[in-house]
């Protein structure tokens, strides 16, 4: 209902003949004053920093994933800073041990789901922001996530389903061209990443590469089991095979190991054994491995999972279950608490 001011301020500084100056060595005797405070303006204390242009924040669509620790942190700090509109997605519910470090839950909250707990009790603390919410699943519904980033301006990835969910979120956020901030916290530690959408940019998953063949063995060692998780994978599939009376590690074998070993894949969804044949005919037509040329599998698994996912396919999927996504350390084992998430 006020005419808010829309100007970014810029600094201007007193000549250095003016009265002002010469009357003392303090701020105020250097630069001069903001525009006169429009009564009513909760944003005013922003509307005056050098350079904030609280009108462009108050136009933005902000998608957040994840209502946990960081997404809830998140969604409050963009409610105080005045954004148009939060979008929340979460298909998780409140637990006790949740309400340390989840800000927008009570205990009444246990046991409900966290983005409707956190949609009612943001309202206390929202200015001027619509609050949407959606309850379900990413990786089965990635094409409802494709679509509300669509309308968005800026990603913020609080879901933690390990590093090569992170790659899908980034490269989404580098085929819509649109910024992607991503977060993490356990323990003491904390990891922020920042990418500002400029296809021309590297996002953090190539930073560190000098060349593709840089990139492509770290992802073989980090996410695909080519490094020294190698001789582990083979023990647990040696094992897998023998308890489900598989007599060949063929692709009935290789699709049902990827979806149970909760160590270094957790792979599910359907698009999990037209995968595994496109890895068989990759490997010269086979139509089974042996634990020698696991790493060729692996491998050939590697790239199709990847090229799925790069910017220009990834909005065409429609769901994301396929990805690994091995069950993380339990939170109780290495703990958390609210400063990280912060």
């Amino acid at each position: 209902h006020f005419k808010y001011p829309r100007d970014v301020r810029k600094e201007e500084r007193w000549p250095k003949d003016s009265a002002e100056y010469k009357a003392g060595n303090s701020r105020e005797n250097r630069v001069k004053p903001p525009p006169a405070e429009v009564e009513g303006d909760v944003f005013d204390r922003q509307r005056v920093i050098v350079g904030f242009n609280q009108g462009l924040i108050e136009s933005q669509t902000c998608f957040v994933l994840g209502t946990g620790g960081i997404g809830q942190d998140v969604a409050l700090t963009l409610a105080r800073l005045g954004v148009d509109k939060i979008i929340m997605l979460d298909c998780d519910t409140y637990d006790a041990s949740n309400l340390t470090r989840q800000c927008l839950g009570s205990i009444e909250d246990v046991g409900k789901r966290k983005v409707d707990a956190a949609a009612r009790n943001i309202k206390a603390h929202n200015i001027r922001s619509q609050i949407e919410t959606v309850h379900i699943d990413a990786l089965a519904n990635w094409d409802k996530v494709v679509e509300i980033a669509r309308k968005c301006d800026v990603i913020f990835n609080g879901i933690d389903l390990g590093p090569m969910w992170d790659f899908c979120v980034c490269s989404l956020a580098k085929e819509l061209r649109i910024p992607y901030i991503a977060g993490q916290s356990y323990d003491w530690m904390f990891n922020v990443e920042y990418y500002n959408g400029n296809p021309a940019n590297l996002c953090a998953w190539c930073a560190e590469a000098k060349t593709e063949s840089d990139w492509v063995s770290a992802q073989f060692s980090t996410h695909f089991g080519l490094g020294g998780d190698l001789k582990y994978i083979k023990e647990r599939l040696k094992a897998f095979a023998e308890k489900n009376k598989h007599k060949s590690y063929d692709a009935k074998c290789m699709t049902e190991f990827l979806k149970a070993d909760k160590r270094k894949f957790c792979m599910d969804g359907p698009s999990v054994s037209l995968l595994v044949d496109q890895c068989f005919k990759k490997m010269e037509g086979c139509s089974e491995t042996d634990l020698d040329s696991l790493d060729k599998f692996l491998g050939a698994l590697m790239h199709a999972v990847v090229e799925r996912l790069l910017p220009g396919r990834i909005t065409k999927l429609k769901e994301v279950q396929f990805i690994p996504h091995p069950k993380h350390i339990a939170t109780r084992f290495v703990g958390s608490w609210v400063c990280p998430c912060l």
